[in-house]
């Protein structure tokens, strides 16, 4: 049996840029779902947490992550983020 490696990926962004940009929100986070599909197709068992860009967001990712004992963790740079 081949071993189904689990791992967790999210983006970051500022969560200031979302209403000062049309679109920016969408467009970042379709790049981070792009990523995540082509992880699972690599065969990665993938555990999303979206799109980070808050502190309350990065707390819960945190705890998504040891949840589900993920093995790897990918992060997204997709804007500037604090």
């Amino acid at each position: 049996m081949v071993h189904q490696p689990r791992a967790g990926l999210f983006a970051i962004g500022l969560d200031t840029y979302w209403n000062q940009f049309a679109g920016l929100y969408d467009r970042l986070d379709g790049y981070r779902a792009t990523i995540s599909a082509r992880l699972a197709r690599a065969g990665a068992a993938v555990v999303d947490a979206g799109m980070v860009d808050s502190v309350e967001k990065a707390r819960e990712a945190a705890a998504l992550f040891k949840r589900e004992d993920v093995e790897i963790i990918f992060l997204h740079v997709s804007t500037y983020a604090l």
